[in-house]
């Protein structure tokens, strides 16, 4: 095996999660409950090597903590997780007189599904929300707004950000965070936090009888009866780990690439052969792959097992070969909720990851 200290880290939101389960509590596999691997014999060697695994917990609960901690940069509290506001002003550069604004935080349009003494979050992403109708709820929240200097705009991907409102006090968690949960310890809490309060409120009673909603009842859909507004915080002074590379398709992940000078890719681009040529004996090489996330998100169960058995077929089992065949010193699966597994070389014949993580990836899903 050369000498070699390259690593792979796979970044697999909700990879670990029941299906439509929430990304906290019991829908995750946590270690304790995993018990001691058992030997298998159920590859064969033609098939997925045979490595060596450890359950590791991670106090990453994001995929945006979990990325900033494998770039090297200091991990943020889940209250103040940075936007993909950098991202955002890549994409808008192409946009005639496109300047970034210096106050920009995100403004998720979700629903909340009201209870006895809490609500709970609906993601945008189960919601079905077609273009023509963010337009038209976007034009009556400007119109509302505008006159205080603010203002919603919506991205080329699709994501709304509002801009002109100071968002120091802004210390509410990631929507897609708190997605399928109830909100009320999630909410901005400081108590110079007001402001974004009564902007909730006020959104809430903007929608309320909003015409797109009455058409979304109409057609018994859910309707977009709130913004969850996060991540005000900026990008930490601190310099990322040299060399780090970066696959992605995500505005969050390009931009944040950007921003350090991360050598980056979209994701089609990775092939795992070239690993064995990467000339950098400390590389390390991050993968963001946000498949059975945006199902997990979307509500779709069928979808949610089909991005599993791909993300094994495309992702984990060729990793796990290329750590066998000395291409790469360790892999990392991490599934941004606390807790990774790390793998690394075995040279004796023992437990196998990809038969433990099969079982594991169908965990609570029957």
């Amino acid at each position: 095996m050369p000498d070699s200290t390259t690593s792979v880290i796979l970044l697999a939101p909700a990879c670990f999660s029941a299906p439509l389960a929430p990304p906290s509590g019991d829908s995750v596999i946590e270690p304790d409950a995993l018990g001691s691997p058992s030997p298998s014999t159920t590859d064969s060697p033609n098939n997925t090597p045979q490595n060596a695994p450890c359950v590791i917990e991670s106090v990453t609960q994001t995929v945006e903590q979990a990325l900033m901690g494998a770039i090297g940069l200091p991990i943020p509290d889940i209250g103040n997780v940075l936007n993909n506001k950098q991202g955002h002003s890549r994409q808008e550069a192409q946009i005639e007189n496109w300047h970034m604004p210096v106050h920009i935080v995100c403004a998720d349009p979700v629903h909340l599904l009201a209870d006895k003494d809490n609500a709970r979050l609906l993601p945008c992403a189960a919601l079905d929300l077609q273009d023509a109708e963010a337009d038209a709820l976007i034009k009556s929240l400007n119109d509302l707004i505008q006159p205080d200097g603010l203002s919603v705009h919506k991205g080329l991907q699709g994501q709304w950000f509002l801009t002109g409102m100071d968002a120091s006090a802004l210390d509410s968690w990631p929507s897609h965070a708190v997605a399928n949960g109830k909100i009320a310890n999630f909410l901005p809490r400081l108590d110079t936090a007001g402001d974004w309060r009564r902007l909730m409120t006020e959104v809430q009673m903007l929608f309320h009888s909003h015409p797109v909603n009455e058409q979304r009842a109409a057609r018994r859909q859910l309707p977009v009866n709130a913004i969850w507004f996060w991540g005000g915080s900026k990008p930490p002074e601190a310099t990322a780990t040299s060399g780090p590379t970066v696959y992605a398709d995500d505005s969050f992940s390009q931009g944040l690439a950007a921003h350090y000078q991360l050598a980056q890719h979209p994701l089609a681009d990775f092939q795992v052969a070239d690993l064995a040529t990467v000339a950098d004996t400390d590389a390390t090489t991050v993968i963001v792959d946000l498949s059975v996330y945006a199902a997990w998100l979307a509500g779709d169960a069928d979808a949610v097992q089909r991005a599993k058995d791909k993300l094994i077929q495309h992702r984990v089992e060729p990793l796990q070969r290329a750590l066998a065949n000395g291409d790469i010193d360790k892999f990392i699966l991490d599934g941004c909720e606390g807790q990774a597994i790390e793998e690394k070389q075995r040279a004796k014949r023992g437990f196998s990851l990809s038969s433990w993580f099969k079982q594991t990836l169908r965990f609570k899903s029957s």
